[in-house]
């Protein structure tokens, strides 16, 4: 819950940034379409996801290495500090649950592409429009579609389990699941330095909210959807700068 108020407010503060974006940046948007200077950018990007679903896992370094992430972006600045783009990821997930003992409680591992919309705002310069400086933090919001296969195993198969979330009671079992399908929304934070006019290199972290609990169980377990957090360096291309 606390992440969908996380998302409005980026909403709202995104309306806002834009629209002061637009008055500001008037002057500097008829200028570079005079100089013949390209809207148009493309970055790769590569990192790490956590995988927040039922599963109750202690994220370490080596599931980080294990859960990587990559992906493109292609962005239209339609103004200065405001574009839009289009994004895809391919995310190899999982989450383990392991007793001292060495009973496996559950694991899930999961393949999950994603297609995406999203428009970005950059703070810089949006509140400094004439600004110099190579460093630019952006915020993003989006949403867009996935296609997941997930693995889900566990050495409770086939025993009734209580949750102990609400009593409530369901048979366990091992299931493999292909071609998933689910919507998600999207909240983002972009730190970049750009150490030529076009090229630069980004950190960026990320959340998608995706609308099911599907993704490594049946049931709800006191999560109502499924998220999978990001963090991937991203490097950036701008055409004709």
């Amino acid at each position: 819950m606390k992440k969908k108020y996380l998302f409005l407010l980026f909403l709202i503060l995104t309306i806002k940034i834009s629209a002061i974006s637009i008055d500001n940046s008037t002057d500097t948007l008829k200028q570079r379409n005079t100089q013949n200077i390209s809207n148009w950018s493309i970055s790769v990007a590569q990192g790490t996801n956590r995988f927040d679903g039922d599963i109750n896992d202690g994220y370490s370094f080596i599931r980080a290495l294990k859960n990587y992430v990559y992906g493109g972006v292609l962005e239209y600045n339609i103004a200065p500090a405001w574009s839009v783009g289009v994004d895809y990821y391919y995310m190899l997930t999982g989450a383990k649950d392991v007793s001292d003992s060495g009973f496996v409680k559950a694991d899930y591992e999961g393949k999950i592409h994603t297609v995406g919309l999203f428009t970005s705002i950059s703070l810089v310069r949006a509140f400094l429009p004439k600004t110099k400086s190579k460093w630019d933090f952006c915020t993003q919001i989006g949403l867009g579609h996935a296609w997941y296969n997930s693995d889900y195993r566990t050495d409770n198969d086939g025993l009734l389990i209580n949750s102990g979330a609400g009593g409530k009671i369901y048979r366990e079992f091992n299931d493999v699941i292909r071609g998933g399908k689910a919507m998600y929304y999207t909240i983002s934070l972009l730190a970049e330095y750009y150490f030529y006019d076009n090229f630069s290199i980004g950190l960026k972290g990320q959340i998608l909210s995706f609308n099911t609990d599907w993704f490594e169980r049946r049931i709800n377990l006191g999560v109502k959807d499924d998220y999978v957090e990001l963090m991937t360096l991203q490097f950036r291309w701008r055409f004709n700068r």
